[in-house]
């Protein structure tokens, strides 16, 4: 029974090696699956282009908030100058002239300028 079947396996595998119609029939499906998978490269790497374009573009026409580089210390630096000026404030009475001068500058709301004017103080 098996010489049977090994007889007619081997007539099959014989026909189907000599027949032109097998051979293009494996061929047109191994390049449809190669074309259909060459495809799908393409759709998903258009895709991952277009998501990183628009990343790029959100990034350049709306553009991401950035603060300066002490913008961190802005906060805490107000509080101590709004510290130092109310102390000053409360003793104002007793100050001679050079003091009286820092507690004008202290006292000035632009922090840039009083920045600018206690270094030109000290030079």
């Amino acid at each position: 029974m098996n010489n049977k079947y090994d007889a007619i396996m081997a007539d099959e595998i014989s026909r189907k090696m000599k027949s032109d119609v097998w051979n293009f029939q494996i061929a047109s499906g191994v390049l449809a699956k190669k074309r259909k998978s060459a495809v799908r490269g393409l759709i998903l790497s258009s895709s991952v282009l277009a998501a990183a374009a628009a990343a790029v573009m959100a990034v350049f026409l709306f553009g991401v908030k950035t603060d300066g580089p002490t913008a961190g210390y802005e906060q805490f630096i107000t509080r101590q100058i709004e510290g130092t000026r109310n102390n000053i404030a409360g003793g104002k009475q007793i100050l001679s002239d050079n003091k009286v001068e820092i507690y004008e500058v202290i006292l000035q709301n632009d922090t840039d300028t009083m920045i600018d004017e206690t270094l030109a103080m000290r030079l």
